[in-house]
C-alpha cells in the first residue's frame, strides 16, 4: 500500500488536505466524502480494509473542516461543496486511477454533496455512488427552529456561525471506542454558519427529488436505527429511484454511522462485493 497525503487550491485559494491509500495493484478506486463535523481521517480503518482487498481510496477534508482551510463551518453556498468535489475527482483521475473504474462515496451531509454533484455534472466519470445515511429529512427536534431562524438572519449575517449539537455523539455508533476516539478527536467540531444551515436545509430537498435523475448504479447503506434522520424518507427515495441496478440495506440495529459500528465488518463486505461486482 502506498499512503500520499497533501493539499490542493481550489478556485477560491483555499487549500484543501487529501489523504490517499493506493494499492499495488487495484481493480477500482473510491473517493469518500466525510460528514458534518468531522474529517477524512475518520475513515482510515475502512480505506485500510478496502486496500487489502485491492481497491485504492482517496478522500479530502471538506473546507472548513479538518485540515482544510476555509472559515470552519461555512460555506457561501452548497456549490463550494460540489466544486471542491469536482476539483479533487479530476486530480485523483489524472493522478491515482489509470484507466480503472471510479466509485464514490458519501457520509451523511457527504451523501447530499455526492448526489449534488452527480446531479449538476452530466459528464463526471463516477462508474457507481455509495451512499450512507444520507440525511434527506433530520430526526431531530432543533431543525424545525434552525430553519426559521436562518431564513430570517442568514442574508443579513450568512457567516455569523453557532455551535449547533442536536446531534449527540451517543446517536453515531454503539461502539463505545469509536465514539471515545471521536470525542477526544481534536478536529471535530459543532460550528455551523448561519448560511450553511440554510444552504443544508435547501439541499435536503433538492437531493431528494433529485432521485429520478440519478443514473448510475447506486447503493445505499443505512442504520435501521438512526435517530440523526428519517430512515422512512430514504426508503421513499430509494423507491423513487428510476435507474435499475439499485440497491438498499439496512442494518436493523445500526445506529447513523454504520461503517463505525460494532459489527462493521459486515458493512465493510457488503460494500466490498458490491464494488467488486462493477469494478
Amino acid at each position: 500500500m502506498n499512503y500520499h497525503n497533501g493539499f490542493l487550491n481550489n478556485d477560491k485559494g483555499v487549500s484543501l488536505f487529501y489523504q490517499s491509500w493506493i494499492s499495488p495493484d487495484p481493480r477500482a478506486t473510491i473517493i469518500i466524502i466525510h460528514g458534518v463535523g468531522e474529517h477524512s481521517g475518520r475513515y482510515k480503518e475502512f480505506a485500510q480494509y478496502l486496500v487489502d482487498n485491492n481497491i485504492s481510496v482517496c478522500t479530502f477534508d471538506l473546507k472548513g473542516y479538518g485540515r482544510s482551510g476555509g472559515k470552519k463551518g461555512h460555506i457561501d453556498s452548497f456549490v463550494d461543496f460540489t466544486s471542491d468535489v469536482k476539483l479533487f475527482i479530476d486530480f485523483v483521475k489524472n493522478k491515482f486511477v489509470n484507466n480503472k473504474k471510479l466509485f464514490l462515496l458519501g457520509h451523511s451531509l457527504g451523501a447530499l454533496i455526492a448526489i449534488k454533484y452527480l446531479h449538476f455534472y452530466h459528464d463526471h466519470p463516477i462508474t457507481g455512488v455509495i451512499l450512507s445515511g444520507p440525511p434527506f429529512s433530520l430526526n431531530i427536534s432543533v431543525s424545525a427552529w434552525l430553519r426559521r431562524a436562518c431564513v430570517l438572519f442568514s442574508s443579513i449575517l450568512p457567516a455569523m456561525t453557532i455551535k449547533e449539537k442536536s446531534i449527540q455523539l451517543n446517536m453515531l455508533t454503539h461502539d463505545k471506542e469509536k465514539l471515545e476516539e471521536f470525542r477526544r478527536d481534536p478536529a471535530r467540531h459543532y460550528v455551523r454558519s448561519l448560511q450553511f444551515i440554510r444552504e443544508y436545509f435547501k439541499a435536503e430537498k433538492e437531493t431528494f427529488n433529485a432521485a429520478q435523475y440519478l443514473s448510475i448504479p447506486l447503493l445505499i447503506i443505512q442504520g435501521g436505527d438512526d435517530d440523526v434522520i428519517d430512515v422512512n424518507k430514504v426508503k421513499d427515495f430509494y423507491h423513487n429511484l428510476y435507474v435499475g441496478d439499485k440497491m438498499l440495506i439496512v442494518y436493523p440495529d445500526m445506529y447513523h454511522e454504520v461503517l463505525n459500528e460494532i459489527d462493521r465488518s459486515r458493512v465493510y463486505s457488503d460494500v466490498k462485493y458490491w464494488l467488486e461486482q462493477r469494478s
